[in-house]
């Protein structure tokens, strides 16, 4: 319905609508909010619309019978409910057309989302009411209903019972009526009613009552004369006159069945409101047990729960089912031949077995269910809104019985709400995992590894016992996942978590963090520090082991390594868990900076590092606004000592600690993504400068050369940006070199073509840095619109003494050769160096022995003073 918001709402609305009775649900003022069928029918209204809205008055005459205000009596009833929880009373209401119904109303206080509301149930009691009349009326009537009607019917002179129908042998139990004749009424009653009053006293009233009004309509505990049985009944005292005598006509009605009917609404409407608060699935379950051992007397109830396997009952609740005889029934097995329990749950269908000895798959149970005093079984299949099995509700009965239609009602409720309460649990378990563990690995997340990590600090405290941190980080995962896909990056995570749990013990943690970050958490290391780090070094020697294998991602075997910071920690006096996890993250991190495939442990130096790097790092974001970076000069030259141009290189002019080098920086803006913005910058100058060039005669053939980052070249706006920059300041795009690092062929070479022929035909050009150095391969450098080659310093530093070097050289020279390229060698710092690269074939030059990087004053009175242009 729309008016509820909740988890058992379909649950509700079938039970709402599927009532044969009219039912309505009001606000706490009374205020129609919903009704079903049976209730805008009774009403003669085409459609709920026509009534959800109405008070109670609007659709009553002014004054009911008893001559009070229907408005103001509208708020006494609906005030009575909301204060004792229930209430039950007779009204008139109004049809359509204007007739009268007078109803029977039980009014009931609910709670649904937090909201106190009220339902109301009605019983048409126009018809009955005709009766009592015409009764009353015609001495012919009453003989005739007499004998047809099912309520008990008596006639009493104040001496006693004179006559009685045949429905009133049945409810007291008599065989003839001569057995109740002559008794007095309060002889058909236990000694005191449910009030406290004596029984014999109170009848009196009632009687005097009915003479003095005519009728007298109560309610009354009756009990039957042949076993003493008390039953609830409805009581009608009216006065006549037969023969001339003043006689009392009694209609008895046992609404042992409506009081079971509003018990289980009552019971209903309980257990809907548990549902409403965060109860722990047991306590509900239990609470449905107990109600339904409280409506079905005599019985004892229990509820088994479908393990996760789908194959065993396991024992849920049983809050009055002997010790012995729950333990006995946990873990009974699901299936066509097995206890009626396993059957229901096999079929899905209520199993009733009325008595134990005749059922045969009940026998190897019948010695326990004897100990137990048990004679029957109800077992109820507890569905989920898909009609999935959760479990079973069973109630036992200590003799042979079969279920009513009424006992088979209530528990079939028992059972749907059982099937809500389960499923509530299910999704906060759902909803519970979700918080503590990670989607993709089923791990731990940094939420639980925190509050464990937290426990075992409090833990070594006592025990006085290590424990350890591993914070791993896969080495060029990014690479892998950019270049295979998410699909496959998500396989390989989900292939190294597995392979972690397998190197660790069962009471260490093994968590995931995000991305390709996991940490491993040692419990119970060895009392002696250094014994400690041993245990959780050799471990981590096994996960490097370990993760270095091969991975299998779209049919291909694929290698990572691990980068792995270890931290020794015992008790929370000593150090928290954040700063433990952030000291094994440093210790990571200089993993990586050692080389990768590595493990490092934490000491003091680092966290001063680290800090130094954060303060720097927030510094550079700070050095584009404030101006603070510079470009130096470094002249390159042919054989001849002729002038062809210069390498810029970026120099941040810090305001504290003066001129930075590029090596202290550049992976800095790596990392916070900054490179992106400070490339744009160095473009931006450098082209700048090259115009200044291009207006001179003795300079405008000077190319500059411009390390060109891969994140910043794989940029999807790189090419755009930079046509706009070369048409900005107007410069002939051939005096602008670019020079790409071997790694970045690595990444996507596909579209680093595309790039490069793009720029290319505006008449850029490309050197490829560092050759030799990495990703080398002939494949794909003669796809590359390349103009040069460079030689890396590394290969020229030991050229003199070092043969292998010199092979190398001699090696890229043939090969730029082949590919009709030029050839630069950079890093030239001796004569030597520069005699034995031309005789192997290198014209172009650029290093120390010429020039060191300067500043454009210094770069522009070089070029004048000491070089041919």
């Amino acid at each position: 319905m729309s008016q509820i918001n909740s988890p058992h709402d379909s649950v509700f609305r079938t039970l709402f609508e599927t009532m044969g009775d009219p039912c309505f649900l009001c606000k706490k003022n009374g205020f129609i909010v919903d009704c079903n069928r049976a209730a805008w029918q009774i009403l003669g209204y085409p459609d709920k619309q026509a009534v959800i809205g109405c008070s109670p008055e609007e659709i009553s005459p002014p004054f009911q019978p008893d001559g009070s205000a229907s408005h103001e009596k509208t708020i006494q009833m609906v005030e009575l409910a909301s204060t004792i929880g229930a209430h039950h009373f007779e009204w008139t209401h109004l049809h359509a057309d204007g007739t009268s119904i007078l109803v029977e109303v039980m009014l009931t206080r609910i709670v649904m989302d937090g909201e106190e509301m009220l339902h109301s149930l009605w019983r048409d009691l126009t018809s009955r009411k005709q009766a009592e009349n015409a009764l009353r009326k015609s001495e012919t009537k009453l003989r005739l209903l007499f004998e047809s009607t099912s309520d008990a019917v008596m006639l009493y002179d104040f001496k006693g019972f004179f006559d009685c129908n045949k429905a009133a042998l049945e409810i007291f139990g008599c065989s003839t009526a001569e057995t109740i004749k002559k008794l007095h009424p309060g002889q058909l009653s236990p000694e005191k009613q449910p009030c406290g009053t004596d029984s014999f006293t109170l009848i009196n009233a009632n009687l005097e009552r009915a003479v003095e009004i005519g009728h007298c309509r109560f309610e009354w505990l009756h009990q039957r004369i042949d076993n003493g049985q008390l039953f609830p009944a409805e009581v009608l005292l009216s006065s006549m006159e037969l023969e001339g005598k003043l006689c009392i006509q009694a209609t008895v009605r046992d609404i042992s069945e409506r009081r079971q009917t509003e018990r289980a609404e009552k019971f209903r409407g309980d257990i809907l409101e548990l549902l409403t608060k965060e109860l722990l699935l047991p306590h509900i379950l239990q609470a449905i047990v107990v109600a339904a051992e409280q409506l079905i007397s005599d019985s004892l109830g229990g509820i088994l729960l479908v393990d996760s396997e789908g194959k065993h009952l396991r024992h849920g609740v049983g809050p009055n089912l002997p010790d012995f005889f729950a333990a006995a029934i946990n873990n009974i097995s699901i299936g066509a031949d097995t206890t009626p329990c396993g059957r229901a749950a096999f079929t899905g269908q209520r199993v009733v077995v009325e008595d134990f000895l005749q059922d045969p798959t009940w026998s190897p149970y019948q010695p326990l269910a004897a100990q137990a005093g048990l004679a029957a079984c109800w077992a109820q299949p507890i569905l989920s809104s898909t009609g999935k099995v959760l479990g079973i509700l069973t109630i036992y009965y200590r003799n042979p019985h079969r279920p009513s239609s009424a006992d088979i009602s209530l528990i079939t409720q028992a059972a749907t709400l059982a099937g809500i309460a389960i499923e509530r649990a299910k999704m906060e378990e759902q909803v519970l995992r979700l918080a503590y563990y990670d989607e993709l690995t089923n791990l731990p997340n940094r939420r639980l590894l925190m509050d464990r990590l937290k426990r075992v600090l409090s833990a070594n405290s006592r025990s006085g016992r290590h424990g350890a941190l591993l914070f791993i980080d896969l080495d060029n995962f990014k690479s892998i996942n950019d270049t295979l896909g998410h699909a496959a990056g998500d396989i390989m995570l989900h292939h190294v978590a597995l392979r972690l749990v397998a190197c660790v013990r069962s009471e260490d943690t093994v968590a995931r963090l995000g991305g390709d970050e996991f940490v491993v958490m040692f419990e119970n290391l060895r009392e002696d520090p250094v014994e400690a780090a041993k245990q959780a070094e050799a471990t981590g020697d096994k996960i490097l082991a370990a993760l270095r294998a091969p991975y299998l991602l779209n049919n291909k075997e694929q290698r990572t390594t691990p980068s792995i910071g270890a931290v020794l920690f015992k008790s929370k006096n000593d150090l928290s868990a954040d700063t433990l996890i952030k000291q094994a993250d440093i210790a990571m991190y200089h993993a990586k900076q050692a080389g990768r495939d590595a493990l490092c442990f934490f000491n003091a130096q680092m966290e001063a590092f680290v800090t130094e790097k954060v303060a720097l790092s927030s510094d550079l974001h700070d050095a584009l606004e404030h101006d603070q970076f510079v470009l130096f000069y470094q002249i390159q030259v042919d054989q001849l000592g002729k002038a062809q141009g210069a390498e810029a290189l970026i120099r941040w002019n810090h305001p504290k600690k003066g001129l930075v080098s590029p090596l202290q920086f550049i992976s800095l803006a790596e990392e916070n993504g900054s490179i992106v913005p400070i490339g744009l910058w160095v473009l931006n100058a450098a082209c700048a400068q090259i115009k200044i060039w291009q207006q001179h005669e003795t300079t405008r053939n000077l190319t500059l050369a411009v390390n060109v980052s891969a994140r910043q070249f794989i940029h999807p706006n790189f090419t755009s940006q930079v046509n706009a920059i070369v048409e900005h300041h107007a410069i002939d795009p051939r005096g602008l070199k670019m020079e790409l690092t071997e790694s970045m062929l690595a990444i996507d070479v596909e579209n680093v073509i595309v790039k490069m022929n793009q720029l290319q035909a505006t008449g850029i050009r490309f050197s490829l840095d560092d050759f030799g150095t990495g990703y080398s391969s002939l494949q794909y450098i003669k796809r590359l619109p390349l103009t040069q080659l460079k030689i890396d310093q590394s290969f020229v530093r030991d050229i003199e003494s070092n043969v292998q070097d010199r092979a190398i050289v001699r090696t890229i020279i043939a090969t730029a050769n082949s590919f009709n390229l030029d050839v630069i060698a950079e890093g030239v710092e001796t004569v030597e160096q520069k005699n034995l690269l031309l005789a192997e074939g290198c014209s172009h030059f650029q290093g120390y022995l010429f020039s060191k990087p300067m500043p454009i004053a210094q770069f522009s009175q070089l070029l004048q003073d000491d070089f041919i242009t």
